[in-house]
């Protein structure tokens, strides 16, 4: 009998036992499982240098908005452009003024209170001062013009005083701001723009270019940071031409903006390497953007630029146009096939000056004349500009391309090479304001005038 109880309460304690492990086996288990799911809460970053409110903080310069709508309400609008037989132009052209033109800031120029912590995205640390335009005029009924489907804006803006239409937005302002001066924290006035020539064996066409950038002072009215100079083929004709430039700059008191010339006697950078090289040093440059956000005034030899346009005015426009979503901007006129096709177009004026926009899809890349913004070149463009393969070498030519291994970069756009056709990229053309023209053109105008003046 004792042997049986012995036995049984054996059996009684192993079964508890192993009731007690497995318990306490799933209980660790489901703890584990538990903290396994729990997210772990992100801690916050360690300060960094750049944090320092003293000497890593940037002042960043904005301007104000100057904000347009048409004339009457969007649904109404729909009904006029249904019913017209003719182009009807009803948008209103935003066109900012500002009394200081040296570069200063103007006095309405006030602390936005706003300091931007550091980032990975958007760089330094960034206190923002806007410098508000004087005033803010809209052009009405310009064809320059887009027409907008946003009610609230044709609302708001409806009156004269830029307050809303029969609200009292505009009554007790007693804030930082004021509705009619509003900070466009997206746009920093001082973007620097480097400029990048690209010259192969034409010492001629590139002496009578350089002279008419002298005569319409194109260094100082771009407000350049530096010119970059690639002399494919070098020679001593090219290095004459180029120094001689340097010298009548100096003798205009305009040799503020650095002149730095690459290029030897074997050397031949097509166009793509040419950009991504100018924008490489234009990180590498003192002058640069912290962030490296420059843009590259890119010009080949046979560019001549005229007088009688507001250059300042332009490249201010696109220098807000190109941190408003277009990075490339052509100083030239939309293309004829754009215009001859029909092709799908629309105003996009920045900054008082008229624009005309399509996607890459629409409008093929070219050499002429550009604006372009570094960061987007070189992330999206700069790729294909590396490749050294046999497919990227120009059937055109007689095939002179292929025997001299050399990469048509325009060409290479054009046929689906590189990837631009495929992308949606915003393509800017300016209107009216055109001031490059090329040699060709040029010597007619000139025969032109001097036939006239006989």
């Amino acid at each position: 009998m004792f042997g049986r109880s012995w036995s049984t309460a054996a059996f009684i304690a192993g079964v508890l036992a192993s009731e007690i492990c497995r318990f306490l086996f799933l209980s660790s288990t489901l703890t584990q499982l538990q903290i396994q799911h729990q997210p772990t809460p992100r801690q916050p970053p360690t300060p960094t240098t750049y944090d320092h409110p003293k000497k890593e903080t940037r002042r960043v310069k904005v301007p104000s908005m100057c904000r347009c709508a048409q004339s009457m309400h969007y649904n109404h609008l729909k009904n006029v452009l249904l019913n017209s037989d003719t182009p009807v132009y009803i948008g209103a052209l935003p066109s900012p003024t500002r009394s200081n033109t040296d570069n200063n800031e103007s006095k309405s120029a006030f602390d936005t209170f706003i300091t931007q912590e550091s980032s990975i995205a958007t760089g330094l640390q960034k206190h923002f001062v806007m410098d508000a335009y004087d005033t803010c005029q809209c052009m009405r009924n310009s064809r320059y013009a887009d027409i907008t489907a946003d009610n609230a804006l044709w609302q708001f803006l409806g009156r004269p005083d830029g307050c809303c239409n029969g609200k009292n937005c505009c009554e007790g302002e007693t804030g930082n701001y004021t509705w009619q001066n509003m900070p466009d924290f997206g746009v920093e006035e001082s973007l620097p723009l480097f400029v990048g020539v690209l010259s192969f064996n034409s010492p001629l066409s590139l002496n009578a270019s350089m002279h008419s950038w002298l005569q319409t002072d194109l260094l100082k009215e771009s407000q350049a940071e530096k010119m970059f100079i690639q002399l494919n083929n070098r020679s001593n004709a090219d290095d004459d031409i180029v120094h001689s430039y340097i010298e009548h700059l100096k003798r205009k008191h305009q040799y503020g903006t650095p002149i730095e010339i690459f290029g030897d006697s074997e050397e031949n950078l097509h166009p793509g390497l040419a950009i991504a090289n100018f924008c490489r040093r234009a990180e590498g440059d003192p002058r640069s953007h912290p962030n490296g956000e420059n843009l590259l005034l890119f010009l080949e030899k046979d560019w001549n630029s005229y007088p009688g346009k507001d250059l300042r005015g332009i490249f201010e426009s696109a220098r807000v146009l190109s941190q408003r979503g277009v990075h490339y901007m052509r100083l030239t006129a939309t293309l004829k096939e754009i215009s001859k096709h029909d092709i799908f177009t629309w105003p996009c004026p920045s900054a008082g000056k008229a624009w005309t926009c399509t996607t890459s899809h629409r409008h093929r890349w070219t050499n002429l004349p550009s604006i372009v913004s570094c960061p987007w070149f070189l992330r999206y463009f700069e790729p294909f500009a590396l490749m050294q393969d046999p497919i990227m070498y120009g059937w055109k030519r007689d095939g002179i391309f292929r025997e001299r291994k050399y990469f048509d970069w325009e060409e290479a756009h054009q046929d689906g090479r590189v990837a631009w056709s495929e992308a949606q990229w915003i393509v800017a053309s300016v209107e009216k304001d055109l001031f490059f023209i090329t040699k060709l053109i040029a010597s007619t105008i000139s025969a032109t005038k001097h036939r006239n003046r006989k």
